[in-house]
């Protein structure tokens, strides 16, 4: 087995693989966006419900003060119509009384129907901006929909040329390497199935590899792992290589 060769494979083999983990992960990410912005906008809809019953509370109050209002003033007029008919001074002082009362009445319903008017003015606006609020909810779902079905066609094209291009490296690797690069994949931790050893240390899983696997790995005599997690030792970089670019 030429190990030069199959590192060579296992490097294009995993950034086929990380581009297409990339698409799927964005692919999935589309419609959790989507459903954030649905219920942001159930969210606005339930403050534009909210703001119109109140609006409509406070009118409808408004309304029967301003009714009960009329109503008083009405039975003012009648009492002060009666007063000019009474017969006795008794009678003329309860009267007046009355009348008194229902002035104090009205002047009351009266400064209760105009605070009235004041609040239910400032629920109107509130119910204004309730309703803007809900209207650009509903155009950035709107818009995040068209741009993610538009994005998701695309990354369908995307993933087929990626899977394509994996299939073909694949194709041309040692069917050994290749089981072992997948049951890398399969392990638990960090997404890959190659590692980069920096300083003696894998990259993956931060554990000390031993000198003897990562003399071997550097000089391509064989195909190692990391021992610890798994994952297949694509590159070494000792301390004068430093500023090396990792392959993994």
């Amino acid at each position: 087995m030429d190990v030069s060769l199959q590192v060579s494979l296992l490097g294009e083999l995993n950034q086929a693989d990380k581009a297409i983990w990339a698409l799927e992960d964005e692919a999935a990410a589309r419609p959790r966006e989507l459903r954030a912005r649905e219920e942001a906008l159930q969210e606005k809809k339930r403050a534009r419900e909210a703001a119109e019953a109140g609006h409509a509370a406070r009118d409808r109050e408004r309304r029967a003060r301003e009714k009960e209002l009329l109503e008083v003033e009405a039975r003012a007029r009648r009492a002060e119509e009666n007063a000019d008919r009474v017969t006795n001074q008794a009678q003329y002082d309860a009267s007046q009384r009355e009348v008194q009362a229902l002035r104090e009445r009205a002047d009351a319903l009266g400064e209760e129907a105009l605070a009235l008017i004041d609040e239910v003015d400032a629920l109107a606006r509130g119910v204004a901006e309730a309703r803007a609020a809900e209207g650009a909810a509903a155009a950035e779902r709107d818009d995040l929909a068209r741009t993610a079905a538009a994005r998701l066609a695309a990354i369908d094209g995307e993933l087929s040329g990626r899977r394509s291009e994996r299939d073909r490296v694949a194709g041309e690797m040692d069917p050994a390497v290749l089981a072992r690069y997948r049951r890398a994949v399969a392990s638990p931790g960090a997404r890959g199935g190659v590692t980069v050893c920096r300083d003696g240390v894998c990259q993956t899983c931060r554990r000390q590899v031993p000198p003897q696997i990562l003399n071997e790995a550097e000089a391509f005599r064989a195909l190692h792992a990391c021992p610890s997690c798994g994952r297949l030792i694509l590159n070494v970089l000792r301390p004068e290589a430093a500023g090396s670019p990792e392959s993994a």
